[in-house]
């Protein structure tokens, strides 16, 4: 089953990810402790899966994940999950909707217990700089993310202008 979550706002701010309620009800029981999360260079993470009354979470091991992979406020990722190997298939799109460049090495050494500890990241959300009208999001490393066009009589921020007060005669 495949299912993708935008990381927002909610999500930067926590060190695990909640996995969506329809996969849970089909999945759930049989999603075990730890599972991997492997992207299209065969790189794979550990992850602990932990369960509670608020949901199922891909909880420590997320964050060393996400922070490998660049992963960052608005980014698009796809899961797709092998139930048989455990493993979820992770695509990562920016915020161009272009799929980025993957890291090469696995965080998991086949000969070493992976330490799932986990510390507590906070994903940021991409620089906005403005240029001639137009809004030019750039990732951490100043590289472009894309342009759009602010409508005339716009304010950077995407508000309209205000009206100067002209003073009455």
């Amino acid at each position: 089953m495949k299912f993708f979550r935008i990381i927002t706002a909610d999500i930067t701010t926590r060190s695990k990810l909640k996995l969506p309620r329809k996969f849970v009800k089909r999945y759930g029981a049989n999603v075990p402790r730890n599972v991997r999360l492997q992207v299209p260079t065969r790189a794979e993470w550990r992850v602990e899966v932990k369960k509670n009354s608020d949901g199922v979470w891909l909880g420590k091991g997320w964050v060393k994940f996400a922070e490998s992979l660049g992963i960052r406020y608005g980014h698009f990722l796809v899961f797709d999950y092998d139930v048989v190997h455990d493993v979820f298939h992770v695509l990562a799109l920016d915020m161009s909707a272009v799929e980025i460049e993957y890291p090469t090495v696995s965080s998991i050494d086949d000969n070493e217990e992976e330490d799932l500890s986990g510390s507590r990241f906070a994903l940021k959300r991409p620089k906005v700089e403005h240029e001639d009208g137009d809004v030019v999001i750039v990732n951490k490393d100043g590289a472009n993310l894309g342009n759009k066009r602010r409508a005339a009589g716009q304010a950077p921020s995407g508000e309209p202008a205000s009206k100067k007060a002209t003073p009455s005669k």
